[in-house]
């Protein structure tokens, strides 16, 4: 009788084995590279953070573009590569936690749209001082819940741009209510 009852289960996780390395063999194939559409980046921009917070089970519905698509600007030194087609998101998200921070909604949203920022992009080696600023856009202020901190009010900012092949360097500053940042990350375009 025992025989029986596990007979079943091992006949179909023996399916289930068959069934995934069907797939994964097919064709001999290697997976495609990720590649970013204007769509998949605006999505990221849209979406941040909730869609960093949930990428392991994609609650936000972003697949891979959540990684493949975005340049964090205040990750000094970094080093970034993309395809020649992608679409990049460079940017990130300013948060305020509510009840850490003792605030109130308003105080969040007064302090999130109180500060400024500054996203600058040239060839590799070109001075700061000759770096192209780039037209920052942002979203409407948000709220969501962390899975950690609590309810936070949020919103997005960077640029979305599609690059020739070659190396760049970005340069990004803000300066907000609790001081100013800094920081210069390393972009490469593959053809």
């Amino acid at each position: 009788m025992s025989k029986k009852k596990l007979a079943v289960p091992t006949f179909i996780l023996g399916i289930f084995i068959i069934t995934a390395l069907v797939r994964a063999g097919s064709a001999g194939a290697e997976p495609p590279e990720p590649h970013c559409s204007m769509g998949e980046a605006q999505s990221v921009m849209q979406a941040l953070p909730v869609g960093a917070w949930n990428v392991s089970n994609d609650k936000a519905g972003l697949g891979s573009g959540v990684n493949n698509c975005r340049l964090t600007l205040y990750l000094d030194g970094e080093n970034f590569s993309f395809g020649s087609s992608d679409f990049v998101f460079a940017g990130y998200a300013n948060f305020i936690p509510l009840e850490f921070r003792g605030l109130s909604q308003q105080e969040a949203v007064d302090i999130l749209v109180s500060g400024w920022e500054r996203a600058y992009v040239g060839p590799a080696g070109t001075p700061i001082e000759e770096l192209v600023e780039q037209e920052l856009q942002y979203t409407a202020v948000k709220s969501a819940i962390h899975p950690v901190l609590g309810r936070v009010i949020y919103r997005d900012i960077g640029f979305i741009a599609h690059f020739e092949p070659g190396d760049y360097v970005i340069y990004w500053e803000e300066d907000w209510i609790w001081g100013p940042a800094e920081a210069t990350v390393n972009l490469t375009i593959l053809p």
